[in-house]
């Protein structure tokens, strides 16, 4: 699961960037693939890590962490499928507050903290 996760990551990354350059069609289908591989990595590190942590704080913040990833991703597929329809259904400015602030705040932050306060025996 974490391989196809990585994948759907890695490969999702450049047709999203393709997407934006040449089609919105190949854009949607990379903000999909990108989609679901983070909210692949979201349940595995909340069913798989999350539960092998001894600090409260970790497990809260990686919980809040992979939660704010997977919001953000689905606002990212209703603002690529929004551009693909001509139809808006969340504006740059909009996206820029949620999705923007969920990866800021909630993915990056938290995720990083997270992950400073995890010791290395707790993931042995």
């Amino acid at each position: 699961a974490l391989a196809a996760a990585s994948a759907c990551i890695i490969l999702g990354t450049p047709l999203v960037a393709a997407g934006i350059t040449f089609s919105p069609a190949l854009g949607l289908v990379g903000t999909i693939t990108v989609a679901v591989g983070l909210l692949l990595l979201g349940v595995l590190v909340i069913g798989w890590v999350v539960p092998r942590l001894e600090s409260l704080a970790g497990r809260i913040l990686l919980t809040i962490s992979s939660a704010a990833s997977s919001s953000a991703m689905v606002l990212a597929c209703a603002y690529a499928y929004s551009i693909v329809a001509r139809r808006l259904i969340i504006s740059i400015p909009q996206m820029a507050v949620t999705h923007g602030l969920a990866n800021a705040f909630g993915f990056s932050l938290c995720g990083l903290l997270a992950w400073a306060l995890v010791k290395r025996r707790e993931l042995s």
